[in-house]
């Protein structure tokens, strides 16, 4: 009697084929996924958004908060993560 457990071949999946830039070498933030989170109730009456920035390659984030929907809001999200992180060749909005 053979015990299947320790008998099993291993499972191998196929390599992942990923898009050139999730793997080529790149500073942080130089690809850049942009998303919107929320809304959070900060006050019985008030709302907040969370603008979500991730690197492609590293994936770190970078959050923004915005009082707003508006494209206004979003835009001065975007300078102030341009003036603190740089600014990313690549931008890829979800939605």
């Amino acid at each position: 009697m053979v015990c299947k457990r320790f008998a099993a071949k291993s499972l191998t999946a196929p390599p992942i084929h990923l898009p050139l830039d999730r793997f080529r070498e790149s500073s942080v933030f130089e690809i850049t996924g942009i998303d919107l989170c929320g809304p959070l109730f900060i006050k019985p009456k008030a709302k907040a958004w969370m603008v979500l920035f991730t690197c492609a390659v590293y994936r770190a984030i970078h959050l923004e908060v915005v009082t707003s929907l508006s494209t206004e809001a979003f835009i001065q999200s975007l300078r102030r993560f341009i003036a603190r992180r740089g600014r990313p060749t690549t931008i890829v909005a979800s939605g």
